[in-house]
């Protein structure tokens, strides 16, 4: 089954199943992802860029009931599986997330604190725009760029059909 196959010693057969719970995307193969991700970051085993590919692309096709046990395995899981865990939760944008993920953006971790940015900026709460906008002025590329699109974003939600390139002025100008 799908479930053993993720669930397996063989990184082949467990690429397999990656792919097969992916194109399923049956919140029943939730459980095993997630313990397929975490039981390899705890063990310090190491998984390839493709099995952790698959399985955020496997996670963030589950329905959004799932988003409760993505979130759940974020705050305990260590990276890199938590910052897997932390992109998947854009996808559902779970409300619960979120006091979670603005304590994530501080992390030590500059991994971390950009996963938990990318899915920051995909909420649409106002609480989110001031953090966005001490992002713009990191010393990092990435978070100065997670930033500025995000704020980009609330600018467009803000302002809603008006001009575009104004509202990208405005926020570039920060």
């Amino acid at each position: 089954t799908i479930i053993s196959a993720v669930a397996s010693d063989e990184r082949v057969v467990r690429i397999a199943g990656l792919q097969g719970a992916a194109r399923v995307a049956d919140e029943s193969f939730a459980d095993a992802i997630i313990d397929c991700l975490s039981a390899a970051a705890l063990s310090k085993e190491a998984r390839d860029a493709e099995e952790h590919r698959l399985a955020e692309k496997a996670l963030k096709l589950l329905p959004v009931e799932s988003s409760g046990k993505v979130l759940a395995a974020a705050r305990s899981a260590v990276a890199p599986a938590k910052n897997v865990f932390l992109r998947v939760l854009r996808r559902h944008r779970p409300p619960e997330a979120l006091p979670f993920l603005k304590e994530m953006v501080e992390s030590e971790d500059a991994d971390t604190r950009a996963a938990a940015l990318e899915s920051l900026v995909s909420y649409p709460d106002d609480d989110v725009l001031p953090i966005l906008v001490v992002f713009m002025n990191s010393n990092v590329k990435q978070e100065r760029h997670l930033a500025a699109h995000g704020a980009l974003a609330h600018a467009a939600r803000l302002a809603g059909e008006e001009d575009r390139r104004e509202q990208a002025a405005a926020v570039y100008s920060l």
